[in-house]
């Protein structure tokens, strides 16, 4: 039996480990979006909804907050949804980009000998080793943001409640 590519602490491994952490953590958040929908807007998971993409998703999300009365939950809403559109155009960058071995010399940092490079409006953008694992980082605690507030909406009718009327 032949094992190859399996190193482990290779430049391979820990790119790998990072873009399957940053994608699972989008497909998360992409999950809790629904959720939201449902249990906080009270709308169905339709099938125009499910045929969305996650940017339009966002869009469908950010579009729902402007038609209810403001609340401490719709302010932190707004403020996730922020977060979440730059980590998507990382993530976008992960899922339809390319790794290129591009080599580093001996005593580089670990994952130097790859860089992820995405042919994107009319433009190659690069995203390095140490902006991968910064954005998959983020896009870990963002996840925990999402799950944190769908909690909140859950357990404190406070703060799904709206702003008393002044």
């Amino acid at each position: 039996m032949k094992i190859v590519q399996t190193a482990i602490g290779s430049d391979r491994q820990v790119w790998a480990n990072y873009l399957g952490r940053i994608i699972f953590s989008m497909n998360e958040i992409d999950w809790l979006l629904g959720r939201i929908r449902v249990d906080v807007f009270k709308e169905k998971l339709s099938v125009n909804w499910l045929n969305k993409t996650f940017s339009d998703r966002l869009v469908s999300i950010a579009e729902e907050i402007k038609q209810v009365p403001g609340s401490p939950a719709m302010d932190e809403l707004k403020r996730l949804i922020g977060r979440t559109e730059p980590l998507n155009e990382a993530r976008n960058h992960v899922a339809h980009g390319m790794l290129g071995l591009v080599g580093a010399p001996e005593g580089a940092p670990r994952g130097a000998s790859f860089v992820m490079t995405r042919y994107h409006k009319k433009k190659v953008h690069e995203i390095t080793f140490d902006m991968l694992v910064e954005r998959t980082k983020e896009a870990m605690q963002l996840s925990d943001d999402y799950s944190q507030f769908c909690a909140m909406c859950r357990l404190h009718a406070e703060f799904i409640a709206p702003y008393p009327r002044s």
